[in-house]
């Protein structure tokens, strides 16, 4: 008589997580990941925490030369309507009302208490606010805000983190960087300050700004182009720095 075939797997453990990796799709020319990969990165929840062997290199290049930071996991908030300032100026540290378009300035986001929700920084454009905050607090603030929008504002809150890329050049080689890139138009400005600028095609809002209080510049490009410019500032000598050193 045949033995029974017996099923075992609620009585065995299966890592799902690295099941799930197995099946995942390599990454496609064109996509950042695919030319991160290429420069030696290590990966952890779709982000490049790491360059291998260049992460020795990252500390002099940031005195030196410049490094370049894929910070797509780090939150966008788009806030537009006509009281879009005051609304802001309310929720934060800063005196939003002082600033005009293509100013902006890093803030604390507070609560009515007075206690710190996340320090972000404020790019003012002509007809919305780009809101620049740490990984993971994107949904969260905006979910918090819209508590405090009544029914006469003129309030539009938005994530739009999953829509457009982020990096961040930084060094005092950036200057040169932007320059051999054709976006010179921004060298020299405050600290704040940006601009929509062209990078092969593609419109790229451009700000003076890491987020470290360290010369540099960070660029919020559409998420289609953010594999072509990171692959772009690299070839041009930016070093690539994982996001574990920042």
């Amino acid at each position: 008589m045949p033995t029974p075939l017996i099923c075992k797997a609620a009585e065995e453990e299966f890592d799902l997580d690295a099941m799930l990796a197995d099946l995942e799709p390599p990454a496609l020319e064109g996509e950042p990941r695919y030319y991160q990969e290429t420069a030696g990165a290590v990966f952890e929840g779709g982000i490049a925490v790491s360059f291998g062997k260049t992460d020795a290199e990252v500390p002099e290049a940031m005195r030196e030369s410049v490094v370049l930071v894929d910070r797509s996991h780090w939150g966008r908030i788009r806030i537009g309507g006509d009281d879009r300032i005051s609304f802001l100026h309310n929720q934060s540290t800063a005196n939003i009302t002082a600033l005009k378009p293509g100013q902006g300035t890093d803030t604390v986001l507070v609560t009515a208490q007075a206690r710190t929700l996340d320090i972000a920084s404020a790019l003012i454009q002509e007809s919305g606010i780009m809101l620049l905050v740490s990984p993971g607090q994107a949904k969260g603030l905006v979910e918090r805000f819209q508590k405090y929008i009544f029914p006469m504002d003129k309030i539009d809150i938005q994530d739009i983190s999953s829509r457009c890329g982020m990096l961040t050049l930084i060094g005092p080689g950036a200057d040169e960087l932007l320059q051999e890139l054709g976006a010179g138009d921004i060298v020299g400005k405050p600290e704040g300050s940006h601009m929509l600028l062209n990078f092969g095609g593609s419109p790229v809002i451009t700000a003076v700004s890491t987020g470290l209080r360290l010369p540099g510049y960070t660029l919020i490009v559409d998420e289609a182009s953010t594999g072509e410019l990171w692959r772009q500032l690299a070839m041009k000598g930016a070093v690539p720095m994982g996001a574990n050193m920042w």
